[in-house]
């Protein structure tokens, strides 16, 4: 099942330029992370390839969705000092 929404999500580009899909051949490459985010990466390639090959697409994507043109750069949080593995909350000191 996840493979099947991965292939929907690297089809969008490809359907939303139409006619200008068929005049490019792309090739992309892409290593880490997980199946949903290599695929989130291959498509914002592809997107972006696209709008390079022709950049009246560029409306067009981000009408449809702007995430095709614009990637998620959200990362997690490293782990702090002093925090029991928590990335954000610290323990509680008192002084007096």
């Amino acid at each position: 099942m996840a493979h099947k929404i991965s292939a929907l999500k690297l089809q969008e580009p490809l359907i939303l330029a139409g006619e200008i899909a068929t005049k490019v051949d792309v090739d992309i490459s892409v290593r880490g992370g997980g199946t949903n985010s290599q695929a989130e990466a291959a498509r914002v390639a592809l997107a972006r390839a696209l709008v390079e090959f022709s950049p009246r697409l560029r409306e067009t994507f981000l009408e449809y969705n702007r995430q095709l043109l614009v990637a998620d750069v959200r990362r997690k949080e490293s782990a702090k000092p002093n925090s029991h593995g928590q990335a954000r909350s610290k323990v509680q000191k008192s002084y007096r």
